[in-house]
């Protein structure tokens, strides 16, 4: 992240996108310009929150040693991603869950904790029992807003790479209806595809990334995801 320059994005993102056929959906071409745009606002949202200027340079961001060994999941069907610390899985692990199962039974699950601790790790054994398409990764790592807003989008090529089926990279905090759905029916025929907010009083907010589409086999969502990562 760090070293963006977010005025040379503007016009790349201009450039690069266009509304496919749901109003709502809008895919992207140049993935680098939307990978600027999308961290570039998570920056200034961190800044807020942490009381630190990311926005001029971006944070270095910390090295992780610990690889992450990610689960076995039924070899079928979408997969939704999500990557939180261990208090925000305590507190919306279990109804993001719930939620998928409810709008989309044949989806697996994925989630990934970040500093987890005993807590957790039983709520996610009785997860697991309870719900045989939901996996959970984890590692220990850095404590920072920044690090655990980002994770999702930096693990996104492993995520990709070892399962290789179509994913959705969402916050753990989401919650699901009927129109989940319909979300996914507008972006089937899309290599890559993200649902916006624009509705948000603050900058930082405009784009959420809540949502994003990326296509099994698409060398667009293929780039995009490393694009991001590095």
């Amino acid at each position: 992240m760090a070293g963006f320059d977010l005025d040379r994005a503007v016009p790349l993102i201009r450039e690069a996108a266009f509304v496919s056929a749901s109003a709502a959906t809008q895919v992207f071409a140049h993935e680098n310009g939307f990978v600027t745009i999308i961290l570039g606002q998570m920056l200034q949202q961190a800044s807020l929150l942490e009381g630190r200027d990311y926005t001029a340079t971006g944070p270095d961001l910390p090295v992780v040693a610990e690889e992450v060994i990610l689960p076995d999941l039924p070899g079928d069907g979408l997969i939704v991603f999500a990557a939180c610390c261990e208090t925000y899985f305590l507190a919306y692990g279990e109804r993001f869950i719930r939620g998928l199962v409810a709008v989309c039974s044949n989806a697996s699950c994925l989630i990934h904790v970040m500093n987890p601790d005993a807590a957790g790790d039983a709520a996610r054994a009785g997860l697991r029992n309870e719900f045989p398409r939901t996996g959970f990764s984890t590692e220990t790592g850095p404590t920072s807003g920044g690090w655990y807003a980002s994770r999702r989008f930096l693990l996104c090529p492993v995520v990709q790479e070892h399962y290789r089926r179509d994913l959705v990279v969402m916050d753990v905090d989401s919650v699901f209806d009927q129109r989940f759905t319909a979300l996914l029916d507008a972006s089937a025929g899309s290599e890559l595809a993200y649902i916006g907010n624009s509705q948000q009083c603050l900058p930082s907010l405009l784009v959420s990334a809540a949502y994003l589409f990326h296509k099994a086999g698409s060398m667009v969502a293929a780039r995009f995801a490393q694009a991001n990562a590095n």
